[in-house]
């Protein structure tokens, strides 16, 4: 009988049931078996470490007596950027790699996010749908052969189109979509603003570029305003009537993690009212979202189906892992290695 390496996939945020079945699915076809593991318990986890080669985690910590428990221990392959979770020094000195690396479908919400603010800013569907209609006919325009010099800019006057450049971004929660946002943040030059419950070591915020504020203060100095929470007791319906009075008129919200953290209602009539400028929704308090829905009528959303983080974007991940483990079975060195 052949021995097979064991894979423990350590279950938990980000790290989801769903997407360790994939991993598991792809480690079928080499010479692994698998070991789910979801206990909160540290005395069972060291236990469940003693006899595995591979260990995938997301947000759970392992520790140096775990790490040391774990004999055969050749790779922790972390499903985030953020390794301060793990006992790197008794990883090093045990001969362990430990490899980063965040889900690529993050990156993709994060994206979603970036195509809400731009197209908000500047207008996208309005300008789509008058240029389409001939919006230009209404207002005595007559098509003229244009030149480097002679232009009809903006002809039918779209009022109230922005950017990006220099704007403040307010980041609720530091985790790995606010950690992508960052760094598209400052690509187009803009000040960032984030508040988590725990606030990061000032050497981090340095490093990142950020600057921590309250809530409060977040929301009434923001241009735009994204949350990248989970939907936790804490925080359902965080974002309601007194958080949308705080943010400026010109403000736009926008959602790609969990509709539940929003009272939909009240970013309905904040929208209608004019208290904030504009939203751009991926995920509902009811998904799909009913067709009956008021937000479904107003002309300052962007709306979405949930589309921001696609399946596709998981199984690249999800192979990026198992490519990982089967670089370390053949002795090679994995991709994102992280070093002390």
């Amino acid at each position: 009988m052949i021995n097979k390496s064991k894979v423990l996939g350590i279950v938990g945020n980000p790290l989801t049931s769903p997407r360790w079945e994939m991993i598991k699915g792809f480690l079928k076809e080499g010479q692994f078996s698998t070991v789910t593991f979801e206990s909160p318990n540290d005395r069972e986890l060291q236990q469940a470490l003693q006899d595995v080669e591979y260990v995938v985690v997301g947000g759970r910590p392992i520790s140096g007596q775990q790490i040391e428990a774990a004999r055969k221990l050749k790779l922790i392959q972390i499903v985030s950027w953020q390794t301060d979770q793990i006992d790197l020094t008794t990883a090093q000195k045990k001969g362990a790699q430990v490899a980063a690396m965040p889900w690529p479908h993050l990156a993709a919400v994060a994206e979603h996010i970036f195509m809400f603010m731009l197209a908000l800013s500047h207008q996208l569907l309005r300008g789509h749908k008058e240029t389409v209609e001939g919006a230009y006919v209404k207002r005595g325009l007559t098509p003229m052969e244009t030149t480097e010099t002679k232009v009809a800019g903006n002809w039918t006057e779209i009022p109230d189109i922005t950017f990006l450049y220099g704007k403040r971004l307010g980041i609720v929660g530091m985790g790995e979509i606010g950690r992508f946002l960052v760094k598209q943040g400052h690509g187009f030059h803009m000040q960032i603003s984030y508040f988590k419950r725990h606030r990061l070591p000032e050497s981090e915020e340095q490093a990142l570029g950020i600057e921590y504020r309250d809530l409060d203060q977040l929301l009434n100095g923001s241009d735009y305003v994204a949350p990248a929470v989970p939907h936790t007791p804490e925080t359902k319906k965080m974002f309601g009537e007194r958080q949308f009075s705080l943010m400026k008129p010109s403000a736009f919200f926008i959602n790609c993690c969990r509709g539940g953290i929003v009272d939909q209602r009240a970013l309905c009539r904040a929208l209608k009212n004019g208290v904030i400028a504009g939203a751009g929704l991926d995920v509902y308090e009811k998904e799909p979202t009913p067709i009956d829905d008021p937000l479904l009528k107003l002309d300052n959303v962007i709306l979405t189906p949930h589309s921001a983080g696609t399946r596709e974007e998981v199984a690249i991940g999800c192979k990026m892992v198992c490519e990982n483990i089967f670089r370390a079975e053949r002795g090679e060195a994995p991709q994102n290695l992280v070093r002390l």
